[in-house]
């Protein structure tokens, strides 16, 4: 990952996006690299997870697999929200999903899996996490899928 991300660097360089200048060579802004990478790192794991939440969707999926559970990386790093959140299992149809599904923010490293009905014993509502996704940014299956995605 860290190599491929690398070579995209490279390509916004020789396309003149990371000029230390500040400005392009015809007066528009240049964008800094931490810009490049926030953008790059946030549409790469939204792609990866709505891929995952496609899967996830299917029937027989989720006649199998009927918890969602949040997974994030719990180093120093992480936001207090995003923290508070890891391990958290719900139904896969909790309207929690609806409003936020990660991405929960700007380069969130959040993940869900599903599990299987043993797990049912642990699901806690959805209602019972707060601040996700981070205040100004857009999440959820709700945005992307149609009315009732269930």
């Amino acid at each position: 990952f860290y190599d491929g991300l690398k070579a995209q660097f490279r390509r916004m360089e020789d396309a003149g996006f990371l000029s230390s200048v500040g400005e392009l060579a015809d007066g528009s802004p240049a964008l800094s690299a931490s810009h490049v990478e926030n953008v790059f790192r946030t549409n790469a794991l939204s792609a990866y997870n709505a891929g995952r939440a496609d899967q996830m969707r299917q029937p027989a999926v989720m006649a199998k697999r009927p918890v969602w559970e949040i997974r994030g990386v719990d180093d120093d790093r992480t936001r207090p929200a995003h923290k508070a959140a890891h391990g958290k299992m719900l139904l896969a149809t909790d309207p929690f999903w609806l409003k936020a599904y990660p991405p929960f923010g700007f380069m969130c490293r959040d993940r869900i899996i599903s599990r299987g009905p043993e797990y049912l014993s642990q699901v806690v509502s959805g209602s019972t996490i707060v601040g996700l996704p981070d205040e100004g940014f857009s999440s959820g299956l709700g945005s992307l899928l149609a009315p009732d995605p269930f």
